[in-house]
């Protein structure tokens, strides 16, 4: 009885010119849609702004956020990848509110050398670890939205995230700060100054009183010009001048000293990376 009903269809089949091959296609195709890669997201955590506190932050926030980013249909990996994201989450804020655990957070998308603005900068307060995870977990939906927008709006593979749209006014890189600024400026010339009253008044003292008529002669009331006064004050002048141009000049250096090595720190070096498997270059930053 079976085989009859079978036939009958398969008759009835052909003679509709209606192959039964699609059908079972049809049937399986639910199955292509397994085979399609999640976009792919490294995080990066610039934790300058937190100095120690910061260390070992990036794999924490990796980890805690896994779980999010999964389930928006987002793969989380670890290390360089190509064809995965850059997410840099950066921190930020004045040193008296750092040290009270008030930040600011940022969260970027980076390219090379250009950092795309997700979304706007999230404050968090008494930011512990643990309200730090809540906070960013909360704003992981916000994360994965945006940066599939940004995704859109670039050129490329549409099955990725990437490449993203650039930023002018971040793309610019801030150049090196120089030696000596303009406090230092200021402290060459009041030490130029105060070198010129040292010399001055030196003189001054060395000619001490100086008599008005010429040698041999013979007067009843002597006149003369004592230089005296005039040379210890220049010398007090020319003593607090040049200590304050030098202070000047010295603080400056000190200041710019440090401004330059932030700017190294953040700005990282390229050293090259060999091993029996890898031959390249490698970016290094300190976190």
């Amino acid at each position: 009885m079976k085989r009859k009903y079978i036939s009958t269809i398969s008759i009835l089949a052909l003679a509709m010119g209606a192959p039964l091959t699609p059908s079972l296609a049809g049937a399986q195709s639910p199955q292509s849609d397994e085979s399609v890669s999640p976009a792919r997201v490294r995080i990066d955590v610039d934790t300058q702004a937190l100095g120690e506190r910061g260390t070992g932050l990036e794999a924490a926030i990796t980890k805690n956020l896994r779980a999010a980013f999964e389930a928006g249909g987002v793969e989380l990996v670890e290390g360089a990848s190509a064809d995965a994201s850059l997410l840099r989450i950066r921190f930020s804020g004045k040193a008296e509110d750092v040290q009270a655990y008030d930040y600011h957070l940022h969260f970027e998308l980076v390219e090379g050398h250009t950092a795309t603005r997700l979304i706007e900068p999230v404050r968090c307060v008494e930011c512990f670890d643990h309200v730090l995870f809540e906070e960013l977990e909360a704003l992981v939906p916000s994360l994965i939205a945006a940066i599939e927008a940004e995704a859109k709006a670039g050129v490329g593979d549409p099955g990725a995230i990437g490449p993203v749209a650039t930023d002018t006014a971040t793309s610019e890189k801030t150049p090196r700060p120089s030696l000596i600024g303009p406090l230092g400026g200021i402290g060459i010339g009041v030490a130029t100054l105060g070198l010129g009253a040292l010399v001055w008044g030196a003189v001054d003292l060395s000619r001490g009183r100086v008599y008005d008529e010429s040698p041999g002669s013979v007067a009843l009331r002597r006149t003369w010009t004592d230089h005296t006064p005039r040379g210890q004050a220049l010398l007090g002048v020319g003593i607090a001048s040049f200590a304050v141009g030098g202070a000047l000049l010295i603080t400056d250096i000190v200041i710019r000293s440090k401004r330059r090595k932030q700017h190294d720190e953040k700005t990282g070096v390229v050293v090259p990376l060999t091993s029996s498997q890898v031959v390249g270059l490698s970016w290094a930053r300190r976190f």
